[in-house]
């Protein structure tokens, strides 16, 4: 019988089916895990302002968002932004492609220079003032043509900056970069949050579908991988759940749970 203390759960295309919520089943199955003594710990490249509008997930013991560049465990919030100067000389860079939808992720709310409803972006002209005035915990990237390939120019002006060290980027559904400083991945944020909240790695499940995961899915004691997930993802992964249409993360649970009994 595997001993399980803590489930880790990515939220896009791992928990949230298509239409961005959360089953009744879903719901049933974090609650059980609450009442067993399970601690949940939600890990997701979403904002906490984002988050917070689940009722589902406002008793999780710790959020890890933006990909760990911002951690609330209880009443104590962690940052893990870009240092400002180097934000600021990427920016600059990347603002010289007129091609390019740029947003900043901080700590005062989204902004880009292209307005997307969806995600409630402040449209700014002057993208480079704001950090002046806030952290900056993320930097998005996509072609105006999602179609279009834009990698090379992602990762050369990171080079051309020599920030290598400091930044790096994911790739989110192929068409969305977001870069982020080294030390904000979901596998860091997940070992301070689990160290704080006395529980380890190895009896720790890990629920994920995409790039971002990989780290984790890798490093806990119990790696799930949806139905859905990348291919890179299915080759690592402990245990292939059902996708997250068919709440393949009730499913497993809901298993491990009643072993667990």
């Amino acid at each position: 019988m595997r001993k399980i203390s803590a489930v880790v759960i990515d939220l896009d295309g791992t928990l949230l089916r298509k239409d961005k919520t959360i089953s009744e089943r879903s719901r049933q199955a974090l609650e059980k895990c609450r009442e067993s003594g399970v601690a949940v710990v939600v890990a997701s490249a979403r904002p906490e302002r984002v988050i917070s509008c689940y009722d589902e997930l406002k008793a999780a013991d710790a959020l890890i968002t933006l990909n760990g560049a911002r951690i609330r465990i209880g009443e104590q919030v962690f940052h893990n932004g870009i240092q400002r100067e180097d934000g600021k000389a990427l920016l600059e860079r990347y603002l010289s492609h007129d091609d390019l939808c740029i947003s900043l992720e901080t700590s005062d709310g989204i902004y880009g220079n292209t307005t997307i409803p969806e995600w409630d972006v402040i449209g700014r002209t002057d993208l480079l003032s704001v950090m002046d005035a806030c952290d900056l915990y993320k930097i998005l990237i996509s072609a105006k043509d999602r179609e279009k390939k834009i990698e090379d120019r992602v990762r050369g002006e990171i080079g051309m900056l020599r920030l290598e060290d400091l930044v790096y980027y994911s790739v989110s559904e192929g068409w969305l970069y977001q870069i982020m400083s080294r030390t904000a991945t979901k596998w860091n944020a997940a070992k301070l949050v689990l160290g704080m909240l006395g529980k380890s790695p190895r009896e720790t499940v890990y629920f994920g579908d995409d790039n971002d995961d990989f780290e984790c899915i890798s490093n806990m004691g119990l790696g799930v991988a949806m139905g859905n997930s990348i291919p890179r993802f299915l080759e690592v992964a402990d245990e292939i759940a059902p996708t997250n249409e068919e709440d393949g993360v009730a499913v497993v649970l809901e298993r491990l749970l009643n072993e667990r009994a």
